[in-house]
């Protein structure tokens, strides 16, 4: 009988998290029926609490929010544990907004090529290429009328 390996987390695989502005929350219910890991709590108070021991980081949420900025996504090294956003919200919401802006507010919006925003991810790896002249992108089957292009 096939069973689950008790030792993977889903969420280690993560690379980037949802972190969510509740202040700005509309309750519509989209994150919660849209995520495909079904990783988002109903709190006491209607919102949506994202529990990151489900959240494999896909992004859909941050994509059907719609409300600019409610949900963003954000690279996974900016965290240091698990813990419920929403509880640090409801605790203490001026140090919530502060904690917020921090993890998103100085971070440059980029797009993703499917889409979905990102906060840095790539900056440094980026930088770098661009420096040493771009990076070289081959398309076909290399040595078979592959094509070579420098972006």
């Amino acid at each position: 009988v096939p069973e689950r390996n008790p030792y993977f987390k889903k969420f280690t695989t993560r690379t980037m998290r949802p972190v969510i502005d509740f202040d700005t929350c509309v309750k519509c219910n989209l994150c919660w029926i849209s995520c495909p890991d079904s990783c988002f709590d109903v709190m006491p108070d209607a919102t949506f609490d994202a529990n990151m021991e489900a959240c494999c980081g896909c992004g859909v949420c941050e994509a059907v929010c719609p409300v600019e900025n409610c949900i963003t996504m954000v690279n996974e090294s900016e965290f240091e544990d698990n813990a419920s956003q929403w509880e640090a919200w409801r605790k203490d919401k001026a140090a919530y907004k502060t904690w917020l802006t921090a993890k998103i507010g100085d971070k440059p919006s980029t797009v993703r090529s499917h889409g979905f925003r990102f906060r840095g991810q790539y900056e440094e790896e980026l930088k770098k290429d661009l420096d040493r002249g771009g990076v070289e992108i081959t398309a076909g089957i290399p040595g078979e009328n592959a094509q070579h292009k420098t972006v």
